[in-house]
């Protein structure tokens, strides 16, 4: 399975995962990697197992927090676990995407890990904003700025390349110089061609 870049939100934030989803894939060397349920799993399909597998193939993963998450069952016992487990292991980079403004001590808990029960802390972990400056008390133009920070972010940790100011619109001049040798009788004489300008 390629390498994935995980959304998990609550199905009640719809509407930011559908303002970020834009921005990743605006991005052409992650648009392909990016994964929502919304969008990948097909009527029919079994939920649970999609999600699971999806997550086994995640490399990246945005979490959009807010209470609704916190209050998820699924995404308390089925998502986060396995994105922060694998997150302390190196497996996968974690981004934090504040929606709403959450309690401070809501963002401590204990997940179920390989050796027992440990406390985590979301506080602790990378994110494009504060609890305290979510995405709901932020304007349109103030999101879409965040969007594109967690684009490039998630291009960066993908490890696609970014462009440089060349590839950005940066005009590049080019100069080649031949240097051409002539023996004429008595001297050497040397002409320059210059190209590229």
């Amino acid at each position: 399975m390629r390498s994935t870049i995980f959304i998990s939100y609550s199905s009640k934030d719809k509407e930011f995962c559908d303002e970020l989803l834009p921005a990743l894939k605006a991005v052409a060397d992650i648009r392909q990697q990016v994964w929502r349920d919304r969008e990948e799993i097909d009527v029919g399909d079994r939920f649970h197992p999609a999600i699971q597998e999806a997550l086994a193939g995640a490399r990246l993963a945005i979490v959009l927090v807010s209470n609704h998450v916190l209050t998820s069952r699924y995404v308390m016992q089925h998502e986060l676990p396995v994105l922060l487990r694998m997150e302390s292991s190196g497996a996968l980079k974690l981004g934090i995407l504040y929606v709403s403004a959450v309690a401070e001590a809501a963002l401590t808990f204990d997940i179920d890990g390989d050796r027992g029960r440990r406390p985590v802390d979301l506080g602790a972990i990378h994110s494009f904003n504060t609890w305290q400056q979510p995405l709901k008390r932020t304007d349109e133009g103030e999101r879409d700025l965040l969007y594109a920070r967690v684009a490039d972010w998630a291009a960066s940790a993908s490890g696609a390349a970014l462009p440089s100011a060349a590839q950005a619109g940066a005009t590049r001049h080019d100069l080649a110089i031949f240097i051409e040798a002539r023996h004429d009788h008595s001297s050497s004489h040397f002409r320059f061609h210059g190209s590229g300008w």
